[in-house]
């Protein structure tokens, strides 16, 4: 009636359902963070009774650019069984404060950004709850530490008999250092 060859109108009809299959699989990509790849949006399909393959589901997501997002691994950045030595809990749990300069807590954290890991060393007065000295790097040394409490101890004019507290754990890398 047309006049137009069956291979044109097959043609026209699979670009017409891959369109529409691009827009479910985009919607399904955006809904769970980017997170879902080819086969978990394969079974989300198939679950909602979409035909489709799962190869076919990758080869979209490759033609309209979609990558998912890996979870990212969890990074040990504490040591808790060495054999360094501890020094005693003299906090014992009270983490209240009369005054500045009495009690001070800190601790190392890591936080994962495109250009990779960067490592944070805070230090906190318990009485303000202010940060009081900090230090990042991209990598974790001992100077990491050193440097944010040489901040503390210089931004609150060098006081003394300051309580530090930390964890008991100790830096896998400090170990090795030290």
């Amino acid at each position: 009636m047309l006049e137009v060859a069956k291979s044109s109108y097959y043609e026209w009809l699979s670009k017409r359902s891959n369109k529409q299959l691009d827009i479910l699989i985009e919607a399904i990509f955006i809904e769970h963070q980017e997170r879902y790849g080819s086969t978990r949006i394969y079974h989300e399909l198939k679950y909602r009774g979409i035909p489709c393959t799962r190869k076919i589901v990758a080869e979209r997501m490759k033609l309209i650019g979609l990558t998912a997002k890996a979870r990212r691994k969890f990074k040990v950045t504490t040591d808790s069984n060495h054999n360094r030595p501890v020094a005693p809990n003299l906090l014992e749990q009270n983490f209240t404060a009369s005054s500045h300069n009495q009690k001070w807590v800190t601790d190392i954290t890591h936080i994962h950004t495109q250009e990779g890991w960067l490592y944070l060393c805070v230090f906190i007065d318990l009485y303000s709850r202010a940060v009081i000295g900090l230090s990042m790097s991209k990598t974790l040394r001992a100077t990491l530490v050193t440097d944010a409490l040489l901040i503390a101890m210089f931004r609150r004019k060098l006081p003394q008999r300051v309580i530090v507290h930390s964890d008991r754990g100790s830096q896998p890398s400090f170990n090795k250092a030290l």
